[in-house]
């Protein structure tokens, strides 16, 4: 069968063909894939996004696969560019060949490199191997990291008896939370990690402090946070910030998505490192005060920050995700930068959902 791919010029024209095959592909809902449309391609503040539709040529012509990209800013070696990010690739089953796959994916990798500086998505187990064939490069895998607040879960499952299981729960707890207080202490005259109500102007002045510590970070900007984390159907999120107790300086905030007794930390940014250090610190603490029994991120970045995640308690778990990048045209000469992991910020809050 023969395919080709095509681009049409406004998403919401095609809405009823990439509902079709998002429901056939991912777990969506109608209601879902109609804010979707309007949050990621429509409503984005750094611009509208896009997508390549698949059709199979024939007697009936039929659009049977998509694939979307939507733009963020980055600062990139001290300036900032424009950068896409993958999104929404499906293809109808029974036209999962590696054939149309693979001219789809290299159609919006053409078009990216024309339009951006920069390319880099998170492809899933199934869509790894078309992405590699493509010619993406292998950026790494952002690790997945743990953290215990309350041992009790974890003992129960490990001790036959209750009452032994809750006593070395409470030892185990009141040790943790004692070295925790130890580590804190030294910031909590000055500083402290509170819930924040709103996205303020302090949001924006974080961000000009803090964007020359990465080589490679979306521009978390006030604008950028509040339209990633609080528009569209966005899930219940606790946001914390760090702040000088005298003037009221925001140094520091953490996106905290609760699940049960769970604690998600999607996004994190803080203008130092001694600050980010005591920014998790603080949020741990403030999950252990609200009864949270784990907390856990996702993370791709630089040593020092996989060292201090360490310190403050995460180890890395198994869980990972593939991150692929790739150069726009006018970007050729910065490749072997990009393609370097330990220029980059990343976290969950620069993947698209």
């Amino acid at each position: 069968m023969k395919y080709s791919v095509f681009a049409p010029d406004d998403v919401g024209s095609v809405e009823a063909d990439l509902g079709r095959l998002w429901r056939e592909n991912l777990p969506i809902t109608h209601d879902e894939m109609r804010e979707r449309v309007r949050w990621y391609y429509q409503g984005n503040p750094v611009g509208k996004g896009s997508v390549q539709l698949l059709r199979a040529e024939g007697d009936e012509s039929a659009i049977v696969g998509c694939a979307g990209v939507g733009p963020r800013r980055f600062l990139i070696g001290g300036k900032v560019k424009q950068v896409a990010l993958l999104a929404d690739f499906a293809v109808s089953k029974e036209h999962r060949t590696l054939q149309p796959a693979i001219l789809l994916q290299r159609a919006m990798m053409d078009h990216c490199k024309k339009e951006y500086s920069v390319v880099y998505g998170f492809p899933n187990h199934r869509a790894e191997g078309v992405v590699k064939r493509v010619g993406y490069a292998t950026l790494g895998q952002m690790k997945r990291y743990a953290c215990v607040l309350r041992y009790a879960t974890y003992l129960r499952s490990l001790v036959t008896t209750p009452l032994l299981a809750h006593t070395l729960s409470l030892g185990a707890d009141m040790t943790l939370q004692a070295v925790r207080s130890v580590n804190i202490l030294a910031f909590r005259k000055k500083l402290e990690v509170a819930e924040e109500d709103t996205l303020d102007d302090g949001f924006d002045a974080l961000w000009e402090r803090g964007r020359s510590q990465y080589g490679i970070c979306c521009v978390r900007s006030r604008e950028f946070l509040d339209w990633r984390f609080r528009t569209g159907m966005q899930p219940e999120r606790w946001l914390f910030g760090l702040r000088n107790k005298n003037d009221r300086t925001l140094h520091g905030y953490v996106f905290v998505k609760p699940e049960g007794k769970v604690a998600y930390f999607n996004d994190f940014f803080a203008d130092s490192d001694d600050h980010l250090e005591q920014l998790l610190l603080g949020a741990l603490a403030e999950m252990y005060r609200r009864q949270m029994h784990s907390a856990t991120l996702r993370f791709l970045g630089p040593a020092r920050i996989r060292s201090m995640l360490s310190r403050v308690g995460f180890s890395q778990r198994g869980d990972s995700r593939l991150v692929n990048v790739e150069v726009g045209e006018a970007e050729r000469d910065m490749r072997a930068f990009v393609t370097n992991k330990e220029h980059w910020f990343i976290t969950d809050g620069d993947e698209d959902a």
